[in-house]
Parts: structure tokens; sequence; C-alpha cells
């Protein structure tokens, strides 16, 4: 399934940067715009504004929501990439390895 007609609707833009990097932006409707970068060789997402207030913020993507990873490295295989495959997902806890003594 492509992901073209969702991006259209919601005013999102996706290029790809190269085959293993997608760049999506968007108005954040202030007169501004927020850049997102998905490196999926490196595994960070980096954010920037379009403003010089904004800064950039990078996030690994073990902090990011699953769905939305997938979502993105689908667009970028759209677009003609080749992002190597998501590792698989990890339990959000894990158990406790000793227990207290007391």
């Amino acid at each position: 399934m492509s992901l073209t007609g969702d991006f259209n609707q919601n005013g999102y833009n996706a290029q790809k940067i190269n085959g293993f990097v997608l760049g999506v932006s968007y108005s954040n409707g202030g007169g501004s715009s927020i850049y997102h970068t998905y490196d999926f060789m490196a595994r960070v997402m980096t954010t920037r504004t379009g403003s010089s207030d904004g800064g950039t913020v990078v996030m690994p993507f073990s902090q990011l929501d699953r769905g939305a990873l997938i979502a993105m490295r689908d667009r970028l295989v759209d677009l003609g990439g080749k992002p190597p495959e998501l590792p698989p997902e990890e339990p959000a806890t894990q158990a406790a390895q000793k227990k207290l003594n007391l």
C-alpha cells in the first residue's frame, strides 16, 4: 500500500535524500516549517525548525513510535530508497534480573 495519498492529504512533504535517509517537512501553521530526517542506517531521527530559535534535536529510533518508523520506512521504499530492515521490536519492560533479598 502506498502512503502517497496520506502524506499529500495531511500537508507532509516527503523526499528521498538517499537510499537510507528520508526527509519529511510540514508547516506548523505559525509561518515556519518543521523538518524531520529519518536516517535508517544510523537509526536516528533529526528534527529542526525553519526558524533560528528552534535548534536541532536528535533522537534514536529506540525512543520513537514503532508504527511511525514503519510508515516512514515504507514511504522511503515508495520513493525508491533501500533502507535496511528495522531491528526486531524489543519488549517495553524487562524483568528484574535479581530479586531484592532482605
